[in-house]
């Protein structure tokens, strides 16, 4: 084989998708459309009624994002993000019995994010689940945040993780949210 034939199907390998290869992921928006974020393929949105201004689902509905976003001009002056961050696991310790502390809180930088995650376990009804709580803020935007709600169930806690972790890592803000922090 001619060394030049050799690279050409070396380079084209990944020119198109092998079969069962995972398809394209998806991308949501708030309600307003200011923050966005990538999903795995098989995930939906939540177009019914629901409390977040962005709610997903997996394929089969064992893990769930759900999306708060926040303006900081709509808080009170000396309230911060992180304020809010804890008033979401409070409420959400009102709602459960045995909320007990998994994760404690984690800061990532990634990029123009900060990312600041902590996870609960808790019970309802006759269910226990995970809940991991993530506040993102955006450094080119301090303006607009958002804290991230995701669930699932103990026993796949270690891979689902992976995706929530993804997830979170690819929240960008919207056209309007990137003009809004410049002028």
């Amino acid at each position: 084989m001619k060394p030049a034939l050799l690279v050409a199907l070396i380079a084209c390998t990944g020119c198109t998708k092998p079969p069962g290869a995972p398809s394209e992921p998806k991308r949501f928006t708030t309600k307003d459309q200011q923050i966005a974020l990538q999903f795995p393929s098989n995930w939906y949105e939540n177009k019914g009624e629901h409390q977040f201004d962005l709610q997903c689902f997996s394929e089969d509905d064992r893990m769930m994002t759900g999306v708060f976003q926040f303006q900081r001009i709509d808080l009170a002056k000396a309230t911060t993000p992180h304020d809010i961050l804890d008033e979401q696991v409070a409420d959400m310790r009102s709602k459960r019995k045995n909320f007990q502390l998994i994760e404690g809180k984690k800061v990532v930088r990634d990029g123009e994010r900060t990312l600041t995650t902590v996870v609960y376990s808790g019970e309802k009804d006759l269910a226990n689940n995970y809940y991991r709580f993530t506040l993102i803020e955006f450094s080119t935007n301090p303006g607009i945040f958002a804290v991230v709600l995701q669930t699932a169930i103990p026993s796949e806690w270690a891979k689902n993780k992976v995706f929530f972790d993804a997830i979170n890592r690819s929240a960008t803000l919207g056209p309007s949210a990137r003009a809004g922090a410049k002028g």
